[in-house]
């Protein structure tokens, strides 16, 4: 297997970037942006900018040799990242890992990508509460799930899509959680990781996730929406498409520490009010009712964003959810 990683970054580089370097050097790729220092350099570390591509002082669009991929993710978008992934693929990449700049490696992902053991609840669940935080939940998580612990297991093997990692310290959670509440995250290290059944649903972020080869076209940030809910859309989508190829979810413990850069609690909270009002339930449904066995993933993942155009303040994803395929060939 060959692991790369996949950052951004407005900042010089970090005591987290210099450990995910040192632990696979030459395979970390830092995506900056027009507020990025440069010159950015790092011991082993592959650095590109998407720096805007309007001069409002001049008027001058830089169009002419960039790229038509790079010209819609360029400027200060989260998709960015994307072009993280696409040299990460170029490189050789089989699995990706998604995180930021202020987590720090902790423990690995799990090794292996088939699972024995399924949480088969129906449904939204805190995974949170199985790895012993029961008043914590997961920023995305639909607030009238909070308390769904997962109880019922089944033994059964499953092939894993994406393993979603947990965060100690300064896990993810939403601005509601941190405005009332806001304590530090203490999972329980040793929990044994675990697989989610077609139909049972958690939040997916970007925070410390690790992607196969094959659900790679899954890894598609939305640009429509905003900063706190791209990574959170993605994984809603990507869950019913995944079940119809064959994969689950897997869910381990924590494998980062987290100190989180500085934050606005209240923008924060003002970018995530759809994930508050139920944007989860519709989301799923909308992408459920349009997935099919019998189209391939990538035609599944145009699918659901035709469907979901004008869904929760969601633009029309699919002139470049197109040209995200076609940059893998797809």
């Amino acid at each position: 297997m060959s692991t790369h990683v996949c950052i951004t970054s407005i900042c010089p580089p970090t005591d987290s970037v210099r450990a995910w370097a040192r632990r696979y050097p030459g395979r970390v790729h830092v995506v900056g942006d027009g507020k990025t220092p440069e010159p950015w350099e790092c011991d082993g570390v592959k650095f590109s900018s998407a720096k805007p591509l309007f001069d409002w002082a001049s008027g001058d669009r830089k169009f002419d040799s960039v790229p038509r991929f790079e010209q819609w993710i360029a400027g200060h978008t989260y998709c960015r990242k994307m072009l993280g992934y696409l040299e990460a693929i170029r490189d050789g990449a089989t699995e990706i890992v998604d995180t930021d700049d202020d987590n720090e490696p902790l423990s690995p992902w799990p090794s292996s990508w088939e699972m024995a053991c399924e949480c088969i609840d129906p449904g939204w669940i805190n995974v949170y509460r199985a790895f012993g935080e029961s008043r914590m939940w997961p920023r995305g998580l639909p607030l009238t799930s909070v308390e769904n612990e997962p109880h019922s297991f089944h033994e059964r093997l499953a092939t894993i899509g994406c393993w979603q990692g947990l965060a100690q310290g300064d896990a993810d959670v939403d601005a509601i959680y941190r405005l009332t509440q806001g304590a530090q995250a203490r999972f329980a290290p040793y929990v044994e990781p675990f697989a989610l059944a077609a139909g049972t649903l958690a939040p997916l972020n970007s925070q410390a996730i690790t992607w196969r080869r094959e659900c790679f076209p899954l890894m598609y940030l939305p640009r429509t929406v905003g900063m706190r809910i791209a990574d959170i859309l993605r994984g809603y989508v990507a869950q019913p498409i995944m079940w119809a190829a064959g994969y689950r979810v897997g869910i381990c413990g924590p494998v980062v520490t987290q100190r989180r850069n500085q934050h606005d609690l209240m923008e924060d909270f003002r970018d995530e009010v759809p994930l508050y009002l139920g944007m989860a339930e519709v989301v799923t449904d909308a992408a459920r009712s349009v997935v099919s066995e019998d189209a391939s993933m990538a035609d599944n993942l145009r699918a659901a964003y035709r469907e979901l155009t004008g869904v929760w303040w969601i633009g029309d994803e699919l002139p470049y959810v197109d040209e995200w395929l076609r940059e893998l060939g797809l």
